[in-house]
């Protein structure tokens, strides 16, 4: 046998060129390109895996870089869209979490892996600020590395086999972190007990009394809102006989609802009086349908 020494392929610093009809394939706006990463020499070609990368780029944008923060527990959803072409499997690294202040931590509840589906994704996350956090701005890089969701981009291809991989993107945004001070009317370490006592006493004999007196006017004039808007209905019906019968049944509804306080005295008395008003529309009506009229 020929003795033939083995050639190996050098790295190109500068990458690699692909011409591409892209009338052949119909101009479309995103495609995929195959690449096989190997060695090759005179005697033998070993192929080392498959990978695909599409084009235009995959990108994708944080809508909102900038968070405001309190001292305590917050809990926000960061909102990522694209240009919709691709759907992106995507994780989320923080970087330099070493160089966070032990009175911050920043956690992603979900896990940090999320999916950009029609162009929209969401990855949820809670920074907790302890009492002590102080510091007013803080910037916290972010690298998102991502790649193209189950697309069999090379369905009739005898490369779709287990080397064949999608490419991993990546991409490092920053997040902004301002803490926003709360303001407090009152520091309750400062307040004599008896004071205290004081307070949490007019807040239990006047705010929640007031607070459930309005909810219930609230409440009874919504009912007696939809008991007129029942009866005036019935106004223009044209069978009088069947709603004489369901405004005279009504009446037992809403002496039942002013008994059992969903309704006031007031709001009763009002809604019996449109009920009479509309009963006598009603029988003047029949009565005007039941009489001959004049042969001329």
């Amino acid at each position: 046998m020929k003795s033939q020494s083995k050639k190996y392929l050098s790295v190109i610093p500068d990458g690699f060129t692909i011409t591409l009809d892209l009338a052949q394939i119909g101009y479309p706006k995103n495609y995929a390109i195959l690449i096989e990463v190997g060695r090759k020499s005179e005697d033998y070609k070993l192929s080392y895996a498959f990978g695909k990368l599409h084009i235009p780029h995959p990108d994708l944008i944080l809508e909102d870089r900038t968070i405001n923060i309190a001292n305590g527990k917050n809990s926000v959803a960061l909102e990522f869209n694209n240009t919709g072409l691709y759907n992106l499997n995507v994780k989320a690294e923080l970087l330099n979490k070493q160089h966070l202040s032990d009175d911050l931590s920043i956690n992603f509840t979900q896990g940090n892996q999320f999916n950009l589906i029609n162009g929209e994704g969401a990855l949820p996350v809670d920074i907790v600020a302890n009492a002590d956090y102080k510091q007013k701005y803080l910037a916290v890089p972010l690298n998102l590395s991502y790649s193209v969701i189950g697309k069999m981009d090379f369905k009739n291809s005898n490369f779709n086999n287990s080397l064949t991989q999608e490419h991993m993107y990546n991409k490092i945004l920053y997040l902004n972190f301002n803490l926003i001070e709360k303001d407090r009317l009152l520091n309750f370490g400062e307040i004599p007990s008896q004071y205290i006592a004081v307070f949490l006493g007019a807040i239990f004999s006047f705010f929640i009394p007031s607070i459930t007196r309005v909810t219930m006017e609230y409440i009874q004039k919504r009912t007696a809102n939809k008991h007129l808007k029942n009866i005036l209905k019935e106004q223009n019906s044209e069978y009088p006989d069947s709603s004489i019968k369901n405004l005279i049944n009504k009446l037992k509804f809403l002496k039942q609802d002013f008994i059992r306080g969903k309704i006031t005295k007031d709001q009763y008395e009002i809604l019996k009086e449109n009920i009479a008003d509309v009963i006598k529309d009603l029988v003047s009506k029949k009565t005007d349908n039941n009489t001959p009229k004049d042969k001329t």
